[in-house]
């Protein structure tokens, strides 16, 4: 989540389960949390979910601070 908002409202990056181990692994996934994350990437706004970027490789991680 990049606000302070319900999963509904705010903006996040989405990783899918089958997508997990070439994203680095949940080990990697959990270090993003709390930096400054730099993603390449569509914005899409999900009829449920709202607005998101899905990450299905690692490369689409620009830079994480």
């Amino acid at each position: 989540m990049f606000e302070d908002k319900s999963w509904t409202k705010g903006f996040k990056l989405v990783f899918f389960r089958t997508a997990i181990s070439r994203v680095g692994g949940k080990r990697f996934i959990s270090t993003l949390n709390g930096k400054t994350v730099k993603v390449r990437g569509l914005i899409v706004k999900h009829q449920t979910f709202g607005y998101e970027i899905i990450v299905s490789e690692k490369s689409m991680i620009l830079s994480a601070k």
